[in-house]
Order: structure tokens, then sequence, then C-alpha cells
């Protein structure tokens, strides 16, 4: 039983073992099973033989692709795809001239056939141009799409806060964020957010919770327009008291995230019983903000 030579090729392909280079060649000549085609591209300079993998043939002198796979050359056809039909604009003994949205092109018509120029034909490739048939009607044209509006995606963004805190008695005294009678807190993100999102449409945010120690009521979680700790506390708008866990995901309102998208900001802890947050130090996700938008 005779293997087909394309056989192996296909199976190294689909195994991933192949090399492949697709050069630009000029057709010669077809010699039985075999094709001519000389090359000076991709490393490769000369004649070679191609496998024929479709039923095209080339005119002489023609550029073409060829694809060589470990080796072995194998003729895909014609780098520039042919007109499929054109005007009649001029009829000789033998041939007719054919004016295509690819230039005039000189082709054969079959024993009988008469046209005349101004007559729409549909043409036929393969060892040159051949009228085909003769058209009632020159097909409407259809008109090109707009191109495609690159649109939005669904993206899921992390940031991590650059620096947090606790501000009490006039000062930011210490690391841990904290949310207590006499304490506020908060996380800073810089203008990463921000600068990211850019007015994105926000479906969902989290907060990674790293939680030290809870006691008494929920903390209060808010946001802040801080890119880092002010000079004096901070301004947190929309606070409410918000359950937590430790290691957790914790969903905010969408308002949260959606102030983030427009401004430099970040999220703040106003009083709630007395819990207290990991610093940056005991856990660099401490306050890490997952925001899954649009943009």
């Amino acid at each position: 039983m005779q293997v087909d030579p394309l056989v192996p090729v296909v199976q190294e392909l689909l195994n991933g073992k192949a090399k492949v280079t697709m050069w630009l060649a000029t057709f010669v000549s077809i010699d039985g099973s075999t094709a001519w085609c000389d090359v000076a591209s991709g490393g490769q300079s000369g004649r070679v033989p191609t496998r024929v993998t479709t039923s095209y043939r080339p005119e002489v002198n023609e550029q073409v692709f060829v694809a060589a796979i470990d080796g072995k050359f194998f003729l895909l056809g014609p780098s520039v795809p042919k007109p499929a039909q054109g005007t009649v604009s001029a009829v000789g003994s033998n041939t007719v001239t054919v004016t295509t949205d690819a230039g005039d092109v000189t082709a054969t018509v079959g024993v009988g056939m008469t046209l005349s120029a101004g007559q729409v034909v549909k043409l036929f490739w393969s060892d040159g141009a051949h009228v085909l048939a003769a058209l009632t009607a020159a097909p409407t044209p259809v008109t090109p799409p707009p191109a495609p509006d690159p649109g939005v995606s669904r993206h899921v963004d992390t940031f991590n806060a650059v620096d947090a805190g606790s501000y009490s008695g006039g000062r930011w005294w210490q690391a841990q964020p904290w949310a207590s009678d006499t304490t506020l807190g908060g996380w800073f993100y810089g203008s990463k957010i921000r600068d990211t999102l850019k007015d994105a449409t926000v479906q969902k945010i989290e907060m990674f919770a790293s939680v030290a120690s809870r006691y008494g009521n929920v903390p209060n979680i808010g946001y802040h327009p801080h890119a880092g700790k002010p000079g004096g506390g901070p301004s947190i708008t929309g606070a409410r008291g918000i359950d937590v866990a430790d290691g957790r995901w914790i969903t905010l309102p969408l308002s949260f995230g959606q102030f983030l998208a427009t401004n430099v900001g970040g999220i703040g802890l106003a009083h709630g019983g007395f819990n207290k947050f990991r610093s940056l130090a005991q856990d660099a996700q401490s306050g890490a903000l997952r925001i899954t938008s649009t943009y």
C-alpha cells in the first residue's frame, strides 16, 4: 500500500514537532507531479521541487506561496487572489481583454462563444484566465462592513495598597488600619486604580480582609479621595457597617468601585467596634482591591 508523503508531514504538524517556513516564490513549471519554483527568501535560494496541494495551476512567472515543512516543499497557491469577474473591454480573434479590480487581464474563451465590449463575464483561473460565461447583469456590489469597533471587554484587576495606617489624636500613629470608637483607618493606592480603569464601568469591587483581631460591632468601611496619607484625618464617604472575615475577599458597595475608577482615592475605616487589620508589613495583601469592570 502506497502512503501519501503528505501524511507523515501532517502527523508531525499535529504533534507539534515539525519546523515550518513560509516563502514567497516564482512558479516555473510542472513536471509530472512536481511543481518547480524559484525561491530567494527565508535562507533558501534556488529552484526547489514542490508538491502541489490544490487543483490551481499557476501561470509561469506567477508569484506563489511555498511552505517548507522539515525540508519538504509544498506549493500552496497564488500570493494574490485572482479576480472572479470583470468587464470585456476589447475582443480579439482568440482572446478577450477583461477589465477587473486587479487590472486588465487577457482571457481565453470557449469555442463558439461570442462576446462584445461591455459584457460582464465570470472568470475561471488555472494556468491563466478563462471566461466561463457572460453574466446577465453585473452583480450588485456589496458594501464592505465598517471596521470592527474595538469595543470593550471584561477585566479583573487587582490593586495592592501602597500605604496604610491609623489616624487618632491628630496624627497617623501606627501602620495597622484600625476601626474603633476613637480611630480612623485607611489604605492608600496612589493613582494606579484611576489610571488603569479610566472611567471604566465597574461591575464588582472586593477587598481582601486581612484581620488581626475583631471585637464588638462590625467596622464601618467607606472610600476616601487621598492618594496617600493626608496631613490630617482621612475624609471618608459612604461608610457603612460591613462584616469581615480574615483571609476573605469582602464585597464592597458598587459605588466605591465607580468612584475609584474615576477619582484618585482609596478605602477608609470610619470607626465601628474595635477591629484591627494587619499592616502592609505584616501582610502585603492587606486591603488589596479586586475590581471587575469593562473597558
